[in-house]
């Protein structure tokens, strides 16, 4: 999704385009710990005083500290566009509705439930290309959209058949089941040209054995076409089981509910997006990591049986409030970023509802991430531009300009004794593990 999040697989909130610290899955979008971020011109007051929009040269050097570390100070976590999901939890606290949320984060735009229940196909990065494995259940069937077949069959030996898979054979997909420790192909399902399809009418979820070894049921239908060499496997639901997955993902189901629902109106209209722009042959709408939207399914079991729920009263219900309802610009799906904070003020773009203004509600909640501090060892620089040899300092070339410091950093130069390198703000927060672009040396 571009995101944004807080963060969910390590408890980050994510969101669209983005990806959250919170509590339990959101990274900003895309994620549960709401955010991603970037950022620069040291000339902004230290009170994070506004300043001009437009980027600013900055003549800021920070050579090596006399330690193994830099001290650094930052602010946001994410990009910083659209919605801060800090800031939408500390607007509920505040006393703002949903309505009053999605307005302030994305200004201009109209709310409609135009966007429905439309079937959503979600792809499943965390399958991988390997065979699409499942675990026998008393209904399920395979399809290929014109004949269907019951899996919930038995061996020669009245043993049933446990475990079920689709692998590459010549130009398709074969069907395979477990037996006594190995894979046996069934002859009226091989090298199948067609998309194979997974379901079970009575429980109406599918079981997927995923690559570590878990297990995870996702709603509905689970899906699987020849991609390349490999597999592509799709969980194919409706926009409403999505989004119960989606949400609790994003944004901790314990925040507010206004904040909830602004979350699941955002999560639904950047769904819809990218669904809507994907190139015309595309087998998914959208994907179920950060680069997209955080997306588990029902529910996963370790390795010894432990359940772990991926849906949440709290959210489902948020989901079901806001049924259908999506945010609009120009008559089109508005693109609703998200991510954790963004430091107290949000980031422009060209969209007309992206602008850059400040935001009281980002540092609101406790816990926040719109300010933070870290460590950045030395060793750790070094380790990713080896060839600037021995660290000599980093100069901050350009920020945008606005704010505390003089802002987001731009670009940035690792100076060392064999040679320097420039690099732009996100690329060097990429690869420090930053929260944002947003920081400077106190």
């Amino acid at each position: 999704m571009g995101a944004v999040r807080i963060l969910a697989a390590a408890a980050v909130l994510a969101g669209t385009v983005v990806l959250p610290v919170a509590s339990t899955s959101a990274a900003p979008h895309s994620a549960l710990v709401p955010g991603t971020a970037s950022a620069a011109q040291a000339v902004g007051t230290a009170s994070g005083g506004a300043q001009a929009l437009g980027t600013a040269s900055a003549a800021e050097t920070f050579p090596r500290p006399s330690g193994t570390s830099y001290a650094l100070s930052g602010r946001g976590y994410g990009h910083g566009r659209g919605m801060s999901q800090y800031g939408a939890y500390g607007a509920a606290l505040k006393g703002l509705t949903a309505s009053q949320i999605l307005s302030f984060y994305y200004p201009g735009t109209t709310r409609s439930a135009a966007i429905g229940n439309p079937t959503v196909r979600v792809r499943l990065t965390a399958v991988g290309s390997g065979p699409t494995q499942v675990v026998s259940q008393p209904r399920l069937v395979v399809s290929d959209g014109t004949r269907t077949g019951s899996l919930y069959v038995r061996n020669g030996d009245g043993s049933l058949r446990q475990r079920w898979r689709l692998v590459p054979e010549g130009s398709g997909l074969t069907l395979q089941w477990l037996e006594k420790g190995a894979w046996r192909s069934t002859s009226s399902w091989r090298a199948v040209t067609r998309p194979l399809s997974f379901s079970d009418a009575g429980l109406g979820k599918v079981r997927v054995v995923m690559p570590n070894g878990t297990q995870r049921d996702y709603r509905r239908t689970v899906r699987s076409l020849r991609w390349g060499s490999g597999v592509m496997t799709l969980s194919v639901v409706p926009m409403h089981y999505y989004l119960q997955s989606v949400v609790p993902a994003e944004m901790p189901p314990s925040w507010s509910t206004p904040a909830l629902e602004a979350q699941a109106v955002a999560a639904r209209s950047y769904a819809a997006r990218q669904a809507s722009r994907q190139p015309a042959g595309t087998p998914y709408d959208t994907c179920d990591s950060t680069s997209c939207q955080v997306y588990r399914g029902l529910a996963g079991y370790s390795a010894g049986g432990t359940l772990t729920p991926f849906e949440h009263p709290r959210t489902t219900a948020a989901v079901a409030a806001t049924s259908g309802v999506g945010v609009f610009s120009g008559g089109a799906v508005a693109l609703t970023e998200f991510g954790s904070s963004n430091g107290g003020r949000t980031v422009a773009t060209s969209l007309p509802y992206q602008v850059s203004k400040s935001d009281p509600y980002d540092a609101v909640p406790t816990g926040s991430t719109s300010r933070w501090t870290t460590s950045l060892p030395v060793s750790r620089i070094e380790k990713a531009y080896p060839s600037t040899g021995t660290l000599k300092a980093l100069r901050i070339d350009k920020r945008d300009g606005i704010d505390a410091w003089g802002g987001r950093i731009v670009t940035l130069t690792v100076v060392g004794s064999a040679g320097s390198r420039t690099v732009s703000g996100d690329a060097f927060r990429a690869a420090m593990g930053l929260r944002s672009t947003w920081w400077t040396v106190p």
